[in-house]
């Protein structure tokens, strides 16, 4: 499930082969269970992850397994709450899709979503590590290049740089 519109993605044409729905804790404890050996787990696939409410504890969970955690998202439903959440799971890496570093050329493909708003998410969850003096999480800006948004890119990696992002292409 996505709260956006992108083009491109199955969540939004409807052209998953596979049932949607969110990953319950339960299902969660089960799959690793059964995979004790998990080294890494990706908390994406074609969706928003922070739309489930089981996340944060689902991040915990691969933690008190010692097993890194990447969540991938188009990270526009934030606020405080949920940033401290994100900071105090032990998360290792957020991916922020942000795919250009204007309103006009992020919301080309990133149907719905506000480009003024993902920064300032981000900007509150570098406020929350350094108030609590914890930087586990690494942020990246992950930059998908199109010919919509190729005259962004120099732009897009000075933001990256001035918010404390890596910044992958």
């Amino acid at each position: 499930v996505c709260n956006l519109r992108c083009p491109l993605c199955p969540t939004t044409t409807r052209e998953a082969r596979l049932p949607t729905g969110l990953l319950s804790l339960a299902d969660a404890r089960a799959i690793l269970e059964r995979f004790p050996y998990t080294v890494q787990l990706v908390l994406s696939n074609w969706g928003e992850p922070f739309l489930n409410k089981d996340v944060f504890a689902i991040v915990r969970l691969a933690k008190e397994r010692d097993i890194r955690v990447q969540i991938e998202s188009n990270f526009t439903l934030f606020d405080e709450e949920k940033s401290r959440e994100l900071v105090a799971s032990g998360l290792d890496v957020l991916v922020v899709a942000l795919d250009g570093a204007s309103q006009e050329t992020y919301e080309r493909y990133r149907v719905g979503g506000r480009f003024a708003d993902v920064l300032a998410n981000v900007r509150t969850v570098r406020r929350v590590q350094d108030e609590l003096g914890d930087h586990r999480t690494e942020l990246r800006w992950k930059f998908v290049v199109n010919r919509f948004n190729e005259h962004e890119l120099e732009r897009a990696r000075a933001l990256a740089a001035e918010l404390g992002m890596a910044f992958q292409v």
